[in-house]
């Protein structure tokens, strides 16, 4: 059985990989070639999701396994260009994770850049991103940046 102090230590050490972890994953996105790289950092199985109402906008959707999503983000990446991260709040409890995080991103129609609210919920599993939902209002981003609608190749897997 583990000491108070040795389950303490365990924990520390784990939320300081997760927190590690969340710091790559977004300092990826925020690179010219993250598609590829980002989902090299996902399980085989991995569950991504965005939530909102697909009727507003493709890119809301569900994708399960790497090949599925490697396709949503390359989808996402035609319409969105992710120029920072800032990570505001972040809580770590085992293998899971959230936070909320502001973007800079650039719509890649008009040009316009505006700063956006995300939320995130991970879950891991040996080091990998096992499941990943964002929660943000694609409308609203879409309005801000002045894209058009996205006519999306992304399809509910």
């Amino acid at each position: 059985m583990l000491s108070t102090d040795t389950g303490h230590a365990l924990a520390t050490l784990d939320r300081e990989l997760i927190e590690a972890r969340i710091a790559e994953i977004f300092a990826v996105v925020c690179s010219d070639d993250y598609v590829d790289r980002l989902v090299s950092m996902m399980a085989e199985d991995v569950h991504y999701e965005i939530v909102g109402d697909r009727r507003d906008n493709p890119s809301v959707g569900v994708w399960r396994g790497k090949e599925a999503v490697r396709a949503a983000f390359r989808d996402i990446r035609v319409h969105y260009q992710f120029l920072s991260i800032e990570v505001d709040d972040l809580v770590v409890d085992g293998p899971r994770a959230a936070c909320m995080r502001r973007v800079a991103m650039r719509g890649r129609g008009a040009g316009v850049v505006r700063e956006v609210t995300f939320a995130d919920h991970f879950l891991f599993a040996d080091g990998l991103i096992a499941r990943w939902r964002k929660i943000v209002d694609l409308k609203a981003v879409d309005a801000a940046l002045g894209n058009q609608p996205a006519t999306s190749a992304a399809v509910e897997v």
